[in-house]
């Protein structure tokens, strides 16, 4: 079950559930897969300037750091517009709050 609280969001990618984290492991392993600083690949994101090789490094983060170790699935999925839903839910719950005082929720803390 996934955790909205820690930026953990369940999704479903090529008929498999996962639960996708963008914790700070995950986030180092896409830019060690990519060799390129995050908010770079962020960037390229926001514009709509994504490739698959992108979504799917950040599929295998996600899902590696919410617990999953069979990631075919992913590798084998052939719906890039759900792979690439599932990535933009995990960075938007991720950085829900990036900016914002208080906890997300209203609540200050």
């Amino acid at each position: 079950m996934a955790n909205k609280a820690r930026g953990e969001v369940r999704v479903e990618v090529g008929g498999e559930a996962f639960v996708f984290v963008a914790n700070l492991g995950a986030l180092a392993d896409i830019e060690d897969a990519l060799d390129k600083p995050f908010p770079e690949i962020a960037a390229g994101m926001q514009s709509g300037s994504v490739s698959v090789r992108v979504l799917l490094a950040c599929a295998e983060a996600f899902a590696k750091a919410g617990g999953a170790s069979d990631l075919s699935a992913l590798r084998n999925c052939n719906d890039l517009a759900g792979l690439a839903t599932a990535v933009g839910a995990c960075v938007s719950a991720a950085f829900a709050g990036e900016g914002k005082s208080g906890n997300g929720d209203g609540a200050k803390t």
